[in-house]
């Protein structure tokens, strides 16, 4: 079995709550789109002034970059890969006028970051070609791009025979590329969902240890004691994904509603108090909240197909109000 490049951090949270290892095989193949699920992928961001959708979509074997209002009307295709790479993991900058995004290639195992402008244009390379970018984000203000990084391809942790990128840490960089810095230096376990503090002073990310499987939880750095971790001690055991309001501080998780194995539903998380509510009752897989800027609402994947025998799934997104509960489904394309 060739020996592939997998983007796995972002996949094997979902893959974990449901049990369905099973995909992991599927997608170490000869072509980096294959293990990519067609349709949407599993990342969307909102513009600063809540109007727009910006997302990955694969249709015909091609992950493009695409932004659309938020009733999914309008689309408008902003990249067009080279044949063998996707554009996936768009993010917006604060002032909604640069994105940022990373490019897989089927040639070699790589992942470089990308930044363009908010209209696809003005397109460049950030990172070297053979840099395995695993996630970034900018920083509150715009002036830096905080993303994880791994330095080596190797067999992965519990999945003996199968290989993808470890030895992930994070780092820092000015939007032009220049002054890189290294902020963490762990040295075993996944690691992802970056959210930085307003004023840069800690960062926030989900850890799974190498030998504990289902370990994955939420935990902070002090920017100016990057090297000391702490948890954050959430009501749940196993997180799948987790976001902050710019608004009130709340924070949304997608976690696993009872038990491992079991399907994982959107919480609210009190910041002070740690109360939490679940706010969804959908009995199938959820990830990846994401709040709106100025309105009570919120984003979020549902995994509809999930046959181990019919992988990768495919997702689909929903909002919810999060005063009135009500839920409506997005429909791309």
């Amino acid at each position: 079995m060739k020996k592939r490049f997998l983007s796995l951090l972002l996949l094997l949270p979902a893959i974990f709550a449901t049990g369905c290892t099973s995909f992991i095989s599927s997608i170490l193949s000869d072509d980096t789109t294959e293990y990519l699920p067609d349709g949407l992928q599993e990342i969307v961001d909102i513009s600063p002034d809540d109007s727009t959708l910006l997302f990955s979509y694969k249709i015909n074997d091609i992950a493009s970059i695409y932004t659309a209002d938020v009733d999914g009307k309008n689309i408008k295709q902003l990249t067009k890969p080279k044949k063998g790479e996707a554009h996936l993991y768009p993010r917006y900058s604060p002032d909604g006028k640069k994105i940022l995004f990373i490019s897989s290639s089927d040639e070699q195992r790589r992942s470089p970051l990308m930044i363009m402008d908010h209209d696809g244009s003005n397109i460049k390379q950030l990172t070297d070609d053979d840099e395995m970018i695993q996630e970034a984000i900018f920083s509150p203000n715009g002036n830096r791009i905080y993303f994880i990084k791994a330095t080596e391809y190797a067999e992965l942790p519990l999945l003996a025979g199968l290989y993808g990128p470890i030895n992930l840490n994070i780092f820092s960089m000015n939007t032009d590329g220049t002054g890189e810095k290294q902020l963490t230096d762990f040295q075993k376990g996944e690691l992802y969902n970056l959210i930085v503090s307003e004023d840069e002073s800690q960062i926030k990310f989900i850890k799974k240890d190498d030998d504990e499987p289902y370990s994955n939880q939420l935990y902070t750095i002090e920017m100016n004691q990057p090297k000391d971790i702490n948890k954050i001690n959430l009501s749940k055991e196993f997180i799948v994904n987790v976001d902050i309001s710019s608004m009130d501080d709340s924070i949304a998780i997608a976690a696993v509603a009872k038990e491992i194995f079991s399907d994982s539903e959107i919480f609210l998380v009190d910041p002070e108090t740690n109360e939490t509510v679940q706010i969804t009752s959908l009995q199938s897989d959820t990830s990846h909240p994401r709040f709106f800027h100025k309105k009570k609402k919120l984003l979020f994947m549902e995994i509809i197909q999930s046959d181990p025998d019919k992988y990768p799934p495919q997702h689909q997104l929903w909002s919810i109000d999060l005063q009135s509960r009500k839920l409506d489904k997005v429909k791309l394309f």
